[in-house]
């Protein structure tokens, strides 16, 4: 899908859910994950959980930016 996305310019991000089930160790080997795949390190990341409201706000803000609504 990321390929397909990148080729169209489609505006896309990376969002992370159930962050809430990660501990501090976790969440960064996830983020250095992300950042060494050459797929994704570019893309704006969102850590996102419903549980806890946390990357809620930023969520919605980069949907805002991106569809200018």
């Amino acid at each position: 899908m990321l390929y397909y996305l990148r080729e169209t310019g489609m505006p896309h991000l990376l969002v992370a859910t159930k962050t809430d089930k990660l501990n501090a160790t976790e969440t960064k080997e996830f983020l250095d994950a992300v950042a060494a795949d050459a797929l994704t390190r570019d893309l704006p990341l969102v850590l996102y959980s419903a549980k806890t409201n946390r990357g809620r706000d930023e969520l919605w803000r980069k949907i805002y930016e991106t569809t200018g609504i």
